[in-house]
Order: C-alpha cells, then sequence, then structure tokens
C-alpha cells in the first residue's frame, strides 16, 4: 500500500524518482515470490530459482534503501 502511495505522491520537482522506485520495488516483490515459489523439476532447476531468488532479494533490498533515501530527501509523506 505505501508503494502504491509513493507512486502516485507528486514530487517537490519536476522529479519521477519516488514513483520508478516504487514500480521497481514492486515489480521485484513480485518476482522475489514467484521465484521463491516456482516448481522445480530437478535439483539444477531449484539451485537455479534459490539463485534468482536470493539475487532479486538483494535487489529489493538496494532499491526500497534507494527509494528510502529519496523520500526522506523529498520530505516525502505516505
Amino acid at each position: 500500500a505505501e508503494l502504491a502511495a509513493l507512486a502516485e505522491t507528486p514530487s517537490a520537482v519536476a522529479c519521477e524518482c519516488p514513483r520508478h522506485l516504487a514500480e521497481i520495488v514492486s515489480l521485484l516483490v513480485g518476482f522475489e515470490q514467484y521465484s521463491a515459489e516456482c516448481g522445480s523439476q530437478n535439483a539444477n532447476d531449484a539451485a537455479m530459482h534459490r539463485h534468482l531468488h536470493e539475487v532479486t532479494s538483494v535487489a529489493r533490498t538496494m532499491f526500497e534503501q534507494a527509494l528510502a533515501r529519496v523520500v526522506l530527501d523529498e520530505g516525502l509523506v505516505v
């Protein structure tokens, strides 16, 4: 809900970074969940999905940190 609100919050400057970052985080959350639940045909396939989940988790965390900084720097309130 907070990501959706941030995506709709107008920026103090002509910057759409909050919206873009919120959308990226939402997409990463979706893929992270998908990769955790994706069926595997064998051990190699399971390992690949674990790897995708881990990489996506790291990327999501980094984008969440970037979004948090933008929120603080722009004084956005959700």
